[in-house]
């Protein structure tokens, strides 16, 4: 059993009791309605999450103004009549004895005027390239004061719909830090210029609210300690706010960093370390003494734990880890790491959010699903080969086995894992592992039968007499077979070098300078050789969600050991050079000992034409890469609907 002696002792906001110092962080997740209600899909996640023992949730972003909504179908609580829904939904939560808390937002700079209608408001008409560019209108000062009264009429609407507790989104580059951030706000009157003129709005919105809920209610505030751009704030600045707020009566202050220019700061991908921002709640604490609430990538219990020792925060937010696995807090508690679904943040569910799409996770199927993944027991006990030791395969046999069946899985090679196996190697990506550490465990102990080290053949299956047969044979490295001199030594794959069967050389080209061929760049890189990426469009990462684009395309471009060809294409290859063409020019790159194809993946699927063409087998499915090569939430999703299936 983990110890987590600091993480399950209550703590008290005000004189709201807490029983333990475990939150789930706001996500906006996009199943709200169109004028900001919360549906059953939502209260049913949240419910998922409360009953199994977090402490305090805040739900999301909540707009106070359909002209500062964030996303199309974000929550909002600007009008009376969605007070019912969020009721609701704390009723539920309440159930459990989980807090709730709702997080009052004005996306101001970053609203998007095709999903409002509306044009942008601001303190001043400095547009969010990142979110569209759109240029925002400067506020009036007459509109200023009406907008602290939505803050404040939206207040009220929370404590009516059950909330017990507000925090005002005052990070991220949003209406209110942007009136606080000299970056953003460049006004010349009482609400800009100096430090006290650009704190004025958001001491008067706290100033409204409060006396909107009264001096019972406990109201805190959202803060990006640092914004990570130039001639913005620090950490320096918003700790001198902070302790303004608390002198007012703020009761505790939410620690985040970043805007939107700086958002991988925010959301942070598997390149950046857990525990990222503990030192910015860390230094809040050096300077307050209302309760501290500290984030930053934190997947894990016991790294929580850690966290409140150190006294880095009195809090600990965390909310992909509770998207990956709503049941982590209860298996650390009983010491079952190895059974918790860890959030490895490959940063999809955030991905989705910001290309207006709802919500999921890769490695938790149920995640916003969770009445139409409920495990049900099978109908009937069949007798069930799985070909293919991959997540597909894995999430198969682990959910069919579950419901009741009688279930084998086959992997051809000497381990479970598949192209995880390759996906996790390098200094930036080893947390992809996560997902497969996790399926092979839970395939071990669900009842699973495996065999690995042998490839199935089609007299295997006839032999065996099975009743289903899921075909998840993945893909393999595509090598062009027409190109000019593919057949010499220098050849290779991105399997075989990520995987440590093809030994690394002194200069490499690598062909293709998309996510496969970045990851193998890097490797060679960190390795000691000369990486030369030969990519065929004009940029690099094209397949990469925006944040991890903001974090792995600088860090190529600084790299010594690699160099770029955009809009190019191998034309031939030599014993020790390659010829590349970009736009009809011809270039010769000589003195190479390596040429790795990354640019595309092969289907295996012979196995299922054959088991087809015979038809010796009554239900056949083919799943995963090996029916359309796809990226892993695809193809563990629909492992996860085929398991429920059969």
């Amino acid at each position: 059993m983990a110890q987590l002696e600091k993480l399950l002792e209550p703590g008290y906001i005000k004189n709201l009791k807490i029983k333990n110092r475990v939150s789930m962080a706001p996500m906006e997740k996009q199943y709200g309605d169109r004028v900001g209600n919360i549906t059953q899909r939502y209260i049913d996640y949240m419910v998922e999450r409360a009953k199994n023992g977090v402490g305090m949730i805040t739900v999301e972003s909540t707009f106070i103004d359909p002209v500062g909504r964030g996303n199309i179908y974000q929550i909002g609580l600007w009008d009376d009549s969605n007070i019912p829904s969020h009721k609701r939904m704390t009723d539920e939560l309440h159930k459990y004895g989980t807090i709730a808390a709702t997080e009052l937002h004005h996306a101001g700079r970053n609203a998007s005027t095709y999903k409002t209608g509306f044009q942008p408001v601001a303190p001043s008409p400095v547009p969010c390239e990142v979110s569209g560019g759109y240029m925002p209108r400067e506020l009036t000062v007459d509109e200023i004061k009406e907008l602290i009264k939505k803050y404040a009429e939206a207040a009220r609407r929370a404590e009516e719909a059950g909330y017990d507790m507000i925090t005002l989104h005052g990070a991220h580059g949003y209406m209110l830090n942007s009136f606080l951030s000299p970056y953003s706000n460049k006004r010349t009157d009482e609400y800009g210029g100096s430090t006290e003129n650009r704190w004025r709005f958001g001491i008067e919105v706290f100033q409204a609210v409060r006396a909107a809920v009264g001096d019972d209610y406990p109201v805190g505030y959202r803060i990006t300690a640092d914004e990570f751009v130039d001639g913005g704030l620090t950490l320096d600045d918003t700790k001198v706010f902070a302790k303004k707020l608390e002198e007012l009566g703020l009761d505790y202050i939410d620690v985040s960093v970043g805007i939107y220019e700086s958002a991988h700061m925010i959301i942070q991908p598997m390149d950046i370390p857990l525990g990222c921002l503990l030192p910015y709640s860390a230094g809040m604490k050096e300077v307050l003494d209302i309760p501290v609430i500290g984030t930053g990538r934190i997947n894990d219990m016991v790294f929580a734990e850690k966290a409140l020792e150190r006294n880095e925060a009195d809090f600990v937010h965390m909310v992909r880890a509770f998207h990956a696995d709503p049941e982590i807090l209860i298996k650390a508690q009983k010491g079952d790491m190895d059974d918790i679904c860890m959030c490895m943040a490959c940063n999809k569910c955030i991905d989705l959010m910001f290309s207006d799409q709802q919500v999921c996770c890769t490695v938790n199927p149920a995640a916003t699903r969770e009445r139409e993944m409920a495990l049900r027991p099978a109908k009937e006990k069949k007798k069930i080969m799985v070909i293919g030791g991959g997540l597909a395969g894995m999430e198969v046999a682990r959910v069919a086995a579950l419901r009741g069946h009688d279930v084998t899985l086959f992997e051809k090679d000497n381990e479970l894992g598949g192209s995880v196996r390759w996906a996790s190697k390098g200094k930036y990506r080893e947390e992809w592992w996560q997902t497969a550490r996790y399926r092979i465990h839970a395939v071990n102990t669900s009842g699973v039968k495996v065999s690995v080290g042998k490839e199935v053949t089609l007299d295997d299956v006839k032999t065996a007499g099975p009743d289903v047969v899921v075909v998840a044979t993945g893909t393999v490295p595509f090598v062009p077979p027409y190109i000019p001199g593919v057949n010499k030594p220098v050849v290779t794959d991105y399997v075989a070098v990520l995987l440590g069967e093809r030994a690394v050389g002194k200069k490499a080209v690598v062909i293709g300078g998309k996510d496969i061929g970045l990851a193998t760049a890097e490797f060679l890189s960190e390795n000691g050789c000369k990486a030369i990426i030969v990519e065929d469009s004009d940029a690099l990462g094209g397949d990469l969600g925006g944040i991890k684009q903001m974090v792995v395309l600088p860090r190529v471009e600084e790299d010594t050991n690699i160099d770029v060809k955009l809009n190019s294409n191998v034309e031939e290859i030599g014993d020790d050079w390659v010829e590349i063409q970009s736009k009809g020019e011809r270039e010769k790159i000589e003195g190479i000992d390596m040429v790795v194809f990354a640019a595309g993946r092969e289907m295996v699927r012979q196995l299922d034409d054959d088991i087809n063409r015979e038809g010796i087998v009554p239900e056949v499915y083919i799943i995963g890469d090996a029916a359309w090569p796809r990226e892993p939430i695809d193809v563990i999703y629909e492992a996860a609907v085929t398991g429920r299936r059969i």
